[in-house]
């Protein structure tokens, strides 16, 4: 199977099928998490939800980031519970924000929630 998922005309098919089995350490095993990806894949975000969340992190992380540098160089202990709040609730908005934009003009995407 994990060479059936590495041959593109074929990776949509075993992501369903995967889904539909419900077993993590199978889908997992199959299909690991890519290594690397870009900023504005989407679609991938949209079929593989342990990207979307990894690429969340990665968002939330360079807000953090940049907002620490605009803060004078605060290490993220510095932040208050609030700060951070804050910085996440707009890291999620934004992306889920594009997300949805995306979907919106590509209907029919599936939409991987497992």
């Amino acid at each position: 199977m994990r060479a059936m998922a590495m041959d593109p005309s074929a990776i949509e098919q075993i992501r369903e099928a995967l889904a539909d089995l419900g077993d993590a350490q199978l889908r997992n095993a199959v299909l690991p998490i890519p290594e690397q990806w870009r900023s504005d894949d989407y679609q991938l975000f949209c079929v593989d939800r342990r990207v979307r969340l990894a690429e969340y992190e990665r968002r939330r992380a360079l807000a953090v980031d940049e907002w620490d540098a605009d803060a004078g160089g605060r290490a993220i202990e510095g932040l208050t519970p609030n700060e951070l709040s804050r910085v996440e609730d707009f890291v999620r908005t934004q992306f889920l924000a594009e997300l949805s934009a995306w979907l919106r003009l590509h209907p029919g995407t599936r939409y991987d929630t497992e």
